[in-house]
């Protein structure tokens, strides 16, 4: 399994909510919503074929195959701004502008990374429920070769670019983007926003140079 879920409790678990409609919108909502988890698997279909091709492409092949799919499923310059929190506002443009990048670049280098090789591994779509906000939550998990399953939920929200992830729940309950920012946010009170640009390229450097993990 990959580092991705391995950093929430396997035991964890939450209770979605389920979004009651009138029947009239039924077949607005059911076509919003399948706008919504068609995105993801796309996604999920890029990170299969990754993994199977991984060992073939290398890292910098899995990274161009990857690189798109990470920029158009996840919305990258909310989840870099969310993930400063209240840091955010002090920046001036230039260096929210190299924040993003960073963010970017960490995330590509972390699917690129992570999702290197095939084990049997598959994704299925559990199915799609009221995200709150605004959004729509579509309910996933991972099934190893074992059975043994983890979720992996995406909250998605729509843009003009489409729909695009501005969270993922690891293990279905963990919020990554809550991870992010309890991170950053220490760097940031150590060493403000510059040592938080050095961290990012670091670990991108790291991911880039790291060996495939064994599945």
């Amino acid at each position: 399994m990959t580092a991705l879920t391995h950093r929430a409790g396997r035991t964890l678990r939450v209770a979605l909510a389920v979004a009651f409609v009138l029947p009239f919108a039924r077949p607005a909502l059911a076509q919003e919503t399948d706008g919504a988890r068609a995105t993801v698997e796309r996604f999920h279909a890029t990170l299969l074929e990754a993994m199977k091709e991984g060992p073939k492409l290398g890292y910098a092949g899995r990274e161009k195959l990857i690189a798109p799919a990470v920029e158009s499923t996840l919305d990258l310059p909310f989840m870099s701004k969310a993930a400063l929190g209240r840091h955010w506002a002090a920046l001036d443009p230039a260096t929210q502008e190299k924040v993003r990048m960073a963010f970017t670049g960490w995330s590509v280098a972390n699917y690129a990374s992570q999702f290197a090789s095939f084990g049997g591994e598959r994704f299925e779509t559990v199915g799609e429920g009221d995200g709150g906000q605004g959004t729509t939550l579509v309910r996933t998990k991972i099934i190893e070769a074992s059975g043994k399953e983890t979720p992996l939920d995406y909250r998605m929200r729509k843009s003009a670019a489409g729909w695009r992830a501005v969270d993922v729940l690891l293990d279905g309950t963990v919020s990554q983007l809550a991870l992010y920012r309890a991170d950053y946010s220490a760097v940031l009170e150590r060493g403000g926003v510059d040592a938080l640009l050095t961290t990012l390229a670091e670990k991108t450097a790291a991911l880039e140079a790291a060996p495939p993990k064994p599945r």
